[in-house]
């Protein structure tokens, strides 16, 4: 994580003596998330799961129409589990410090796309079934998660913005798990368990 925090901050304090214009603020909003094993399906009885993300940006234009964008959020990850005849519903709270990294291209004066890589570092993972909250990092181990993002950002006046974009993982947050066949067996198969996240944020720019 250390590492992480240290990359943001060359990252954002190198715009200004690169790029003469640049900006920077504060923006946050609903996640909304959940995980699939090997990019084919959701897990087992999950559901996706509500959760929120803030924290601060900085962008500078390179061109006109082109910009870079770095972020540094708190993002709340995981899924729900819905009720079995074994078990009772929870969720799966992964909880992550994302740093996006963006390509932004302004489409029209208040339409701007962007995509690129999104790294993450895992706080915490923590499963909760009614009052039971149970500590899973021991599980959910792989405290890495790079990701790509892509994203719409309409600007409602000089300040203020609102935003939608989807982040697709692509590391697995458990490090060794194979799939299983119906018996229990393992199939030899590698398992993937990655993130998926929805985001509609809400940002105000600072400068």
């Amino acid at each position: 994580m250390k590492q992480l925090l240290i990359l943001a901050c060359l990252i954002t304090l190198s715009f200004k003596p690169i790029l003469a214009q640049y900006n920077y603020g504060i923006k946050g909003g609903l996640n909304l998330t959940n995980n699939v094993v090997n990019q084919q399906s959701t897990i087992n009885d999950s559901k996706y799961k509500p959760g929120i993300h803030f924290g601060f940006f900085a962008s500078a234009d390179v061109t006109e129409n082109i910009d870079l964008q770095a972020e540094l959020l708190y993002s709340g990850k995981g899924y729900r589990f819905v009720e079995t005849a074994f078990s009772e519903s929870g969720n799966l709270r992964l909880n992550y410090l994302n740093l996006p990294l963006l390509v932004g291209y302004k489409a029209t004066d208040v339409i701007r796309l962007s995509i690129g890589p999104e790294m993450g570092y895992l706080i915490s993972a923590t499963t909760k079934f009614g009052s039971d909250k149970i500590d899973v990092g021991d599980k959910w181990d792989n405290k890495f998660d790079i990701g790509i993002a892509a994203g719409l950002d309409y600007t409602l006046n000089e300040k203020i913005f609102t935003g939608i974009r989807y982040s697709h993982g692509l590391t697995s947050v458990i490090r060794n798990a194979y799939i299983s066949d119906n018996n229990g067996n393992s199939t030899g198969e590698r398992a993937k368990f990655q993130n998926r996240t929805l985001q509609l944020t809400l940002g105000y720019l600072l400068k």
